[in-house]
């Protein structure tokens, strides 16, 4: 006769092969809704729920689910501080079992009411020795109150172990492109300032030549003075594209420091080098942005200034951050004489003055996000802004969320 652990084991044996080749494709999610799946089959739990921790947040985020709604899976988002559980989770290696009259301490009652936890609830870490901890694997009887049996603990230790690997290999495999991406750019960098740089240096000495010359005819000199202009404006704008392309992140001290005392290290130094008067007001209390979002946002508070430095003669700006939940907004305002329909119609011209400006837009618009141009209600300028999401992540690639 057959025992409950003997059948265990033989569905452990025939699931774990199917769930190591369920590691093979590049896509964590899918790697893990199998994985939920292959849980309750194998031990005989009737739900089981995958939740990791989003890299850009540090939040918990519902992932994949069995015998649960996706879109009530897809509802899960909190900081760990906020599930009691957690702490317990983090600190063990093997499953917690949480009895049903401490479910509503362990874990926030809306989601207790949400999947109608009402019996025993087992969490099991989702553990990565390169990484660290993952994310939590929350399984039930919906309803049962039961005691795991040794061998079904050794089973969901094994299946979180493979979800485990899925994501740590995505995420390596997603640092690996970035490197290789950021590595592409130095290189494209490298022989674009070898080459072209070089090439539009020689050309302004040439030019340069030509304007001490004495022979030079009257109806020239304009010309080649006109001419010398835009190169050595081109140069500027390579530079500046140059820099753009090679650069990994900002190199000052505060670079990872909060948002707002990033900004204020840099309008310091902006203040030193222009002489133009700059505030900044914080106003929201939203959540810190991350990723590709924050790489934005600090490009408009730079675009925002050196464009106020060079083209609209002001004596003051402010700059605004309005922090809310899901979006951020941070805003450039000066007292120039600058005209917003006159910038607006540089944003869409194709030569090369707007080059900063279009990036910049372009960069927010894959975000979700979107640059704007106004009148600058306060000082009687023109206003910059620019509003992208958080964590940056409504339309770009994420790794897990």
């Amino acid at each position: 006769m057959t025992t409950h652990n003997e059948s265990a084991l033989t569905a452990y044996d025939r699931l774990l092969e199917i769930v190591r080749l369920l590691l093979e494709p590049a896509d964590a999610r899918g790697v893990a809704q199998n994985i939920a799946s292959a849980i309750c089959e194998a031990i005989g739990y009737e739900r089981a729920v995958i939740t990791t921790i989003e890299p850009s947040t540090g939040q918990i985020v519902g992932t994949a689910g069995h015998g649960v709604e996706l879109a009530d899976v897809a509802q899960i988002r909190e900081h760990p501080d906020d599930i009691p559980v957690f702490e317990h989770v983090a600190a063990s290696n093997c499953p917690v079992v949480i009895p049903r009259d401490e479910i509503r301490q362990a874990i926030p009652p809306k989601y207790a009411d949400l999947f109608s936890v009402r019996g025993t609830l087992v969490a099991s870490p989702l553990r990565s020795e390169r990484i660290g901890l993952m994310g939590v694997i929350f399984t039930d009887c919906a309803g049962r109150v039961f005691q795991p049996s040794s061998v079904e603990q050794r089973l969901l230790e094994h299946f979180s172990n493979l979800a485990a690997l899925a994501f740590q290999n995505s995420i390596l495999l997603e640092q690996s492109q970035e490197l290789t991406r950021i590595l592409e750019r130095q290189r494209i960098g490298t022989d674009l300032h070898d080459g072209v740089t070089q090439k539009l240096f020689t050309a302004q000495l040439l030019l340069q030549e030509l304007r001490e010359d004495t022979s030079l005819p009257d109806n020239a000199v304009d010309t080649v003075g006109l001419l010398a202009t835009r190169l050595s404006e081109a140069g500027s704008q390579l530079r500046q594209a140059l820099f753009e392309l090679t650069r990994t992140g900002d190199g000052s001290p505060e670079a990872a420091a909060p948002l707002h005392r990033w900004i204020r290290h840099h309008l310091d130094e902006f203040v030193q080098e222009s002489g133009i008067s700059v505030d900044i007001e914080l106003r929201g209390s939203g959540r810190e942005p991350t990723g590709r979002s924050r790489d934005v946002l600090l490009r408009t508070v730079r675009e925002g200034l050196a464009n106020v430095a060079k083209h609209a003669n002001a004596t003051q700006i402010l700059v605004v951050v309005r922090s809310g939940l899901a979006w951020i907004t941070m805003e450039v305002h000066d007292d120039g004489d600058g005209d917003e329909l006159d910038v607006r119609a540089i944003l869409n011209r194709r030569d090369g003055l707007s080059f900063g400006l279009r990036s910049l837009a372009k960069d927010a618009e894959r975000l979700g996000g979107r640059l704007w141009i106004s009148s600058a209600p306060r000082l009687g300028g023109v206003t910059l802004s620019v509003s992208v999401p958080v964590s940056g992540a409504l339309h770009d690639t994420g790794l897990l969320g």
